[in-house]
Formats: C-alpha cells, sequence, structure tokens
C-alpha cells in the first residue's frame, strides 16, 4: 500500500486545492497531521486522486469537524469499519446501481435532492413513496442503502452545501409501511450508521402530511432514541403539506413532475458512478480494521480539543418495533 506523502508533499498538493482559500494558514499544517495519522494508525492511504482516500475527501472531514483532528480521526476510524468487510454489510455491501433492488426502490421511492442551495447555504433532500407503489415493493433496506450511496455523491462532489434539510412527505405512509421499517433493526443500523459516518450537519427535519398517528411515533422515537433539546428543535411536523422552505412550493402539478425529474436524474447519476462503487467497495471489503493506539500527540491533541457533542453523538440510541408500536394506540376510524 502506498504510503502517505511527507507534510511538505501535502502542503503542495494543498495549494492546488480549490479549497484551500476557505482555510487559515495556521490550519493547513493540520491536513498533513491527518493524512500521516490515517497512513499509521489506519493503513489508509491519503493522496491526491487516491481511490481510498483523496486529499480533498480528508480536507472536507476536517472542515466538517471544524478543523478538529481529534473528531475527524474518530470520523474516519469509524467510516471505514463501517464500510469494511467487518461493517455494515446490510447498507455499505453490494452497492450495485444496476441490481434490481435499486432500480426497484427508486422506482418506489422519491429520493432526491433540490438542485439549488436554501439562503442559508443548506441542501434539501426530499422522500416521499412513488403514488399508486404497491406495499410488497417497499424495501426500506435498498432505500437505505441508496440513501448512503447519495450521499458519498454528494460528498464527493459538494463543495458548497453548509447542512442538510430533509422533507419526508408521509402521504401514503401505512402502519404497515412502518412495521417493514422497524422490523428486523434495520432502522437501528440505519440511524447508527448517520450518527457515527454521515459527512453532514442535520440542520432541520421536516415531516409533511403527518397524521396524529405519524406524530405520536415520532414523539415515543424520539424519547426512546434520548434525542437532546438540539435535535429536537430541529424537528418540524405538518399536518398539510405546507411550504415549510420559503420559496419551495411543494403543491402544484408542477412539483409533481419535478419530483419524477428530479429522482431519474439521481437515478441516472447513482447509474453513472456504477464503476465507483464497484470499485471503493473492493478497497473497502479488503480494509481491516485496527485498534487505534493513542500515540503522545494524539493525547495531547485530544486534550486541546475536547470535541463537543455533535449532531452525530447526540443522536439516537436504537429502538425495536416492539419499543415503538406498542405504545400507539391507532383510532379504528382514522386512515393510516
Amino acid at each position: 500500500m502506498p504510503q502517505s506523502p511527507p507534510a511538505n508533499d501535502v502542503s503542495k498538493l494543498l495549494e492546488s486545492s480549490q479549497l484551500l482559500a476557505e482555510i487559515p494558514t495556521k490550519y493547513r499544517h493540520k491536513i498533513a497531521q491527518l493524512a500521516r495519522w490515517l497512513d499509521s494508525d489506519l493503513g489508509v492511504s491519503v493522496t491526491s486522486g487516491s481511490e481510498q482516500c483523496d486529499l480533498l475527501f480528508a480536507l472536507k472531514v476536517l472542515q466538517l469537524h471544524g478543523m478538529n483532528l481529534h473528531r475527524s480521526r474518530r470520523f474516519f476510524a469509524k467510516y471505514y469499519k463501517f464500510r469494511s468487510g467487518q461493517g455494515n454489510k446490510e447498507i455499505f455491501h453490494d452497492r450495485n446501481a444496476d441490481s434490481e433492488e435499486i432500480l426497484k426502490s427508486c422506482q418506489s421511492v422519491y429520493l432526491f435532492t433540490i438542485p439549488r442551495l436554501t439562503s442559508e447555504g443548506h441542501r434539501i433532500t426530499f422522500i416521499r413513496l412513488v403514488p399508486g407503489v404497491e406495499l410488497v415493493d417497499f424495501e426500506p433496506k435498498a432505500l437505505f442503502k441508496r440513501f448512503f450511496m447519495m450521499s458519498d455523491i454528494r460528498f464527493k462532489e459538494e463543495n458548497d452545501c453548509k447542512g442538510d434539510v430533509f422533507l419526508v412527505d408521509l402521504t401514503g405512509f401505512t402502519y404497515s409501511h412502518a412495521v417493514k421499517i422497524f422490523s428486523g433493526g434495520l432502522l437501528a443500523k440505519f440511524i447508527k450508521c448517520l450518527k457515527e459516518t454521515y459527512p453532514r450537519k442535520l440542520q432541520a427535519l421536516h415531516f409533511l402530511n403527518a397524521k396524529p398517528w405519524h406524530k405520536k411515533a415520532l414523539s415515543l422515537t424520539l424519547k426512546m432514541c434520548k434525542a437532546g433539546k438540539k435535535i429536537n428543535k430541529k424537528i418540524g411536523t405538518h399536518a398539510e403539506n405546507g411550504d415549510p422552505i420559503e420559496g419551495l412550493d411543494l403543491t402544484t402539478e408542477k412539483a409533481s413532475q419535478m419530483f419524477q425529474d428530479l429522482n431519474d436524474m439521481w437515478m441516472k447519476k447513482l447509474l453513472s458512478y456504477s464503476s465507483w462503487f464497484e470499485s471503493q467497495e473492493a478497497i473497502n471489503k479488503s480494509y481491516i480494521p485496527r485498534k487505534i493506539h493513542k500515540s503522545k500527540d494524539y493525547k495531547k491533541d485530544e486534550k486541546s480539543e475536547k470535541p463537543k457533542e455533535s449532531h452525530h453523538t447526540e443522536v439516537f440510541t436504537l429502538m425495536t418495533l416492539e419499543g415503538i408500536f406498542r405504545q400507539i394506540e391507532i383510532d379504528e376510524n382514522e386512515s393510516v
């Protein structure tokens, strides 16, 4: 495996980085420190254009964590562990964009990002069942796998996104759909992946067209997750479609066509990355997670850079199907 370049070489690579202008001079040495640590402690090579860990990818992770080496190291350790042969196979393995499960997921659930950023620089992700899709065609595992495939592409391509806003339209989402999501601990695994390895900051999470039982389920889920006040403040439920994002109209016929067009666009993008997913999976499966030994420098860095509780560590202690839905009383006259 190629060795990470010395600090001077990393500095030269930084000079050609488009992100360099955003980083104060006093922080530039940290990318070299992170590169050396990834190579020596994780066995991950950081070079310009590396298929395993591109220099810009490492740089973005540092930015995401406020140039804090301790938090960036912790993120990388879990990022590669979850994607390794010993990691979460249901979500991070067999990520074939042209597989039947992914193609069927694209046809049964709208999942796409809005092209323009909000005025605050946030990216909106929209999720909704495709009207008329049968319950048998709704596969949460494929949806969660697809979500992280899109996340990997976004983090690779986007440089100007300052956080994520999720709009989850619950139109057509029934109790039976909820049972499928909670069965087998799949949602627990998905949330753990979000907690540990999702490379974006959650700014807001809106549930649209939420029925009373949806709100009860969400409330109980948050309690069992032990979500803190910061997370609760970012979550909103709306009885009607509404427009929680200024200037975004989700109620017109034009919007319905937009759903299909943007969903199709992302389907094509996933297919265009087929060879990249294949090469990434081969690399990640061969990676063997290592026990991290904290050197003197690491301990010194950890002490001087005490990590704040972020959305990764605040969310979620995971739940089971029985733990949530046995506590929900559904009115027999209420449509689910």
